[in-house]
């Protein structure tokens, strides 16, 4: 570390001397230092305009769960209310519409639907299983 203050040499000839003195010797003894331009990067590309879409997520949900509702009304009129033909109208709807949600509701609709035939339990979904 750097000792402060004035070196044994300058310090001899007194407090006013030896700062004049020193201070003239400073710039000397090292090369001048130039400071280097910052340059900023100019963008090559323009910025391009990004637009929101409308989650269309929900939408389609919606509109998938009134058709799926709606069919189920119409066919349990036509064929009568069966689990099953339920199960594959959401499966077949699901697949068909792209909607995850409706063709997973559908696979597990549809493998409750046989638990009653299977003896694992006794009643209907709408009365409450109950487990034998």
């Amino acid at each position: 570390m750097a000792r402060k203050g004035l070196p044994k040499k300058y310090a001899r000839m007194g407090f006013k001397k030896g700062w004049k003195a020193y201070k003239k010797t400073q710039g000397k003894t090292s090369a001048p230092r130039h400071r280097r331009a910052k340059t900023t990067l100019k963008r090559t590309n323009k910025r391009r305009v990004v637009r929101r879409t409308k989650n269309k997520i929900m939408t389609k949900t919606f509109v998938d769960g009134l058709i799926s509702g709606g069919g189920k009304v119409v066919m349990r009129k036509v064929l009568g209310s069966n689990l099953i033909y339920e199960a594959g109208f959401d499966i077949v709807l699901g697949y068909f519409r792209n909607n995850k949600t409706l063709l997973g509701q559908g696979i597990v609709n549809g493998a409750t639907a046989f638990l009653p035939s299977l003896g694992l339990v006794s009643g209907t979904p709408q009365e409450g299983w109950i487990g034998q």
